[in-house]
């Protein structure tokens, strides 16, 4: 059997880590070789220019309860041209971890299951530049090449007082969440992927979902 992707995206605190560790463990248990990969935002470079604006500007920025930057100010009040740099920042700076992490692995016939990668980066950017808009551009689809031709797109979801509930004080802010879940939205609609919102089910009836999902695609 060839490589495959299994992306669990959307919001934290909608079910990702969890169905990713119960549909890696039923298909290690069925013998594949299977991979878990987390590729978070910021990547790397854009990471290390974002502690620096922190350093430099502690009220340019907005962080998550984590106390990870999850916005810049003066990035969201720039130009199209200086937002557009970001953006590239982030897709150069996602690129080593996406080959070695994800694309190596899918390319030697591993199954990686993925709670975190490039739709999920997608949906942080677009916050993080202020561009509801920005799935559409040039650089997301090129952040979009880099998901294998072989997968399974699943996209979890549930309403902002659930995730409230469930995270309690290490929800992400809802101006942050609520866009990040419209951009997954939008991208699980094009991309075709699997939607569920584990509001409305219980861990075992999602599960049977992603399953069923896998399923086909596997056999």
């Amino acid at each position: 059997m060839g490589g495959i992707l299994i992306s669990i995206f959307g919001p934290d605190g909608a079910g990702k880590t969890t169905h990713a560790r119960l549909i890696a463990a039923r298909l290690e248990a069925e013998g594949l070789r299977v991979r878990r990969a987390w590729v978070k935002s910021y990547h790397t470079l854009a990471y290390l220019l974002s502690r620096v604006y922190a350093k430099l500007s502690p009220r340019s920025i907005e962080l998550n309860a984590q106390g990870n930057v999850i916005a810049i100010e003066p990035i969201r009040r720039s130009s199209r041209a200086s937002k557009a740099l970001w953006a590239l920042i982030e897709y150069v700076s996602l690129l080593p971890k996406a080959l070695l992490s994800v694309l190596i692995p899918v390319s030697m016939g591993r199954v990686v299951v993925a709670d975190r990668y490039v739709l999920d980066s997608i949906a942080s950017i677009s916050y993080a530049l202020g561009d509801p808009w920005f799935d559409r551009s040039s650089i997301a689809r090129l952040m979009l090449a880099l998901l294998p031709r072989r997968r399974v797109l699943i996209h979890v979801d549930a309403p902002y007082d659930e995730i409230a509930r469930r995270r309690g004080r290490d929800a992400d802010p809802k101006g942050y969440l609520e866009s990040f879940r419209r951009t997954c939205w939008r991208l699980a609609r094009r991309l075709k992927a699997l939607s569920i919102d584990t509001s409305r089910l219980s861990v075992e009836e999602a599960h049977r979902l992603v399953v069923e999902a896998v399923s086909r695609e596997l056999h």
